[in-house]
């Protein structure tokens, strides 16, 4: 009997393993992060403001989206801490029920009687 070829497994380029990496990455790292890196890139293409006083339809658009890039910017940094408020609030939560609800769940609970009645005793 012979046995079935097996082909060999094709070796993953190097340009696959840097989006598999990326793509993993992307699923932890928030917006907010890569926004932090645009900061200096739009500050630095804002100088260019100073030279324009002579056209004002040029320093209106790079200042209108100057404004739109940090109101987006900001955005996402209210919606991050929010997130970050809610992820500590359900944490907190989920830490107190493991403490507590097992603490309460072993005591055996109250019996619902009647107290003794004075008179028949």
């Amino acid at each position: 009997m012979s046995q079935p070829e097996q082909k060999p497994k094709s070796s993953r380029s190097l340009s696959e393993v840097f989006l598999t990496v990326l793509e993993r990455r992307r699923k932890w790292i928030p917006t907010s992060f890569y926004l932090l890196f645009a900061i200096p890139v739009v500050l630095i293409l804002g100088v260019r403001m100073g030279k324009l006083q002579d056209d004002p339809r040029q320093f209106f658009l790079i200042l209108s989206l100057m404004f739109l890039f940090f109101g987006i910017l900001f955005h996402r940094a209210i919606m991050d801490v929010f997130d970050l408020l809610r992820r500590n609030l359900l944490g907190t939560q989920d830490l107190y029920k493991d403490t507590f609800d097992s603490a309460l769940r072993s005591e055996e609970a109250p019996q619902d009687t009647p107290p003794p009645d004075e008179e028949d005793a």
